[in-house]
Order: C-alpha cells, then structure tokens, then sequence
C-alpha cells in the first residue's frame, strides 16, 4: 500500500538523495542523508480528518557540519514539489551533534491530511 510515506521516499531518490526509513542506517554517518520518520498526529476541527506530520532529519558526518545547511535547503526544495499533497510547516529543530553516529543533524516537518477511518 502506497502511503505519504513512500511518497516522500520513492521523491527523494529520485531526486539523488541518499534516503532510509527509521532504524535502518546503521553505523556512523560517512555520507549526507536523509531519514523519514513519523511526526505524529493531531485531530482537525472536523471529525473524519487528522493532521499528519512527516519528519526529515538530515545528516552530515561529524566532520562536515558546513554541508548541513546546504543539504537541508536542498531537501527543502525538493519537498516542494510535493506541495499541496505535503506542506512544509516551517518548523526545524535547530542542529546538534548525534554522538550516536557521528554526525551533525536537523529536522524538517511537513504535514499532509489524513482521513480518519472509522472503526466498528
């Protein structure tokens, strides 16, 4: 099944990104790349219909912390593309170093509507 999320996915590599879903790089950040994570969610005033986040956290080796904004206004463009079907809410988190892996990270989050399905 198709969802917002690999939509996002399937954009950016075809854009040349180098691109993972939560939990599936593994080891230090030798390269720039991008992970889709899920934003969570939030009810809208009507019933049947939530708000959804997508965020984009990009990373940079440790060493190369100068190419972390440039990869993040790359992303940013590229994301356009996907507008009105996802809308960047212009809310990052500022950089921070992830000893975890080596690396300098930022987040991006971008928000699609979802239909709530009802159960029974």
């Amino acid at each position: 099944m198709e969802t917002r999320f690999t939509d996002v996915y399937k954009h950016l590599k075809n854009k040349g990104f180098e691109v993972y879903f939560v939990g599936q790089h593994l080891g230090d950040a030798l390269t720039d790349y991008v992970v889709i994570r899920d934003g969570g969610s939030s009810q809208k005033s009507t019933l049947s219909t939530q708000i959804s986040y997508i965020e984009l956290l990009c990373y940079v080796p440790e060493n190369s912390f100068s190419r972390l904004e440039p990869l993040v206004i790359n992303v940013k463009e590229a994301m356009k593309e996907l507008f009105p079907m996802l809308k960047n809410t212009q809310y990052e988190q500022p950089a921070f170093s992830d000893d975890s892996n080596k690396s300098f990270m930022k987040t991006l989050q971008f928000q699609y509507n979802k239909q709530i399905l009802e159960t029974i």
